[in-house]
């Protein structure tokens, strides 16, 4: 993605961004009777914000909806594969997206299914029918449940029909599937380096920007929300870990709809109280090893 987190900070490159911003804004508004927002005076008007925004129902809609009561520019972390189609990549680089490669687009489905033989004895051991661990799979990938209900890191491959996981699935739907009679498909994806991209956030934090981030990773249309991934946290640890005078801000930011899929329906986005990154959690970020995974 080399050339995709780079974009030149020029005024040519701003005024793009906000004739983009009002033009997609007022498509959007559009197609809702009301958008009704809520403490968006919370919002900092200068320094770094990190926008923390869930549940994440649509992919296009979403981040246009959090641009129209945001009053600043926000800067999204898009998934890069679609910022690599054609046009959702050319409006993507517009608003100066953040390409990050998730590891589900790289998922590949495997031969068989798996099962957990003893869920309460062996918990990280995953079994499997017609499988073929040794050669599918490698140490270090994610091994992936169906609608993401559950993943787990690879740590050993024993033999074809058994494997090790790093940690035990503990959501009930993600046991459900493992326990089911005749087990459930699963896919493996890569282990991906996101360093570029990280380099690619903290710089715009360093600017005094502001980046929005779906902390979900995915868009879903379910009425709870799924698993939310560390890398909101990652990155507002390691930002003010390598610059302690950054003063960022993480604004929570809920948003819902109402019948979505009505034209002229409702939606709500609500912003919460700016939350500080609490310099303990830093210090042990700093640490590394034991102290940086709790």
């Amino acid at each position: 993605m080399a050339g995709a987190t780079d974009v030149d900070d020029t005024v040519e490159t701003f005024v793009v961004y906000d004739l983009f911003r009002a033009f997609w804004t007022r498509v959007v508004g559009l197609f809702f009777r009301e958008i009704a927002e809520r403490n968006a005076h919370l919002i900092p008007r200068t320094g770094p914000v990190m926008f923390v925004v869930a549940p994440h129902h649509n992919q296009f809609v979403d981040p246009v909806i959090l641009l129209m009561h945001a009053m600043r520019r926000v800067y999204f972390l898009t998934a890069a594969a679609s910022m690599r189609r054609k046009f959702i990549g050319f409006y993507g680089r517009c608003l100066r997206g953040i390409p990050v490669e998730r590891q589900q687009d790289l998922a590949r489905r495997c031969s068989g299914k798996i099962f957990l033989e003893d869920r309460f004895a062996e918990p990280t051991v995953i079994s499997g029918h017609d499988t073929r661990f040794t050669q599918e799979v490698q140490v270090g990938m994610k091994l992936m449940l169906p609608n993401s209900v559950g993943q787990a890191r690879v740590e050993a491959i024993e033999s074809d029909t058994r494997l090790r996981i790093s940690s035990e699935m503990r959501e009930l739907a993600a046991l459900e599937l493992l326990t089911q009679a005749g087990g459930t498909a699963y896919k493996v994806a890569p282990h991906v380096n996101q360093d570029d991209m990280y380099r690619a956030v903290y710089d715009r934090l360093n600017k005094g920007e502001c980046i929005g981030i779906f902390p979900e990773g995915g868009s879903h249309d379910r009425t709870e929300m799924l698993p939310l991934k560390a890398g909101a946290t990652i990155m507002a640890l390691g930002a003010t870990a390598a610059n302690p005078e950054l003063g960022l801000k993480i604004v929570p930011t809920g948003l819902n709809y109402f019948h979505p899929s009505k034209f002229r329906s409702r939606a709500v986005i609500d912003f919460g109280q700016p939350i500080d990154v609490p310099a303990e959690l830093v210090e042990k970020y700093r640490q590394g090893g034991d102290a940086k995974r709790q």
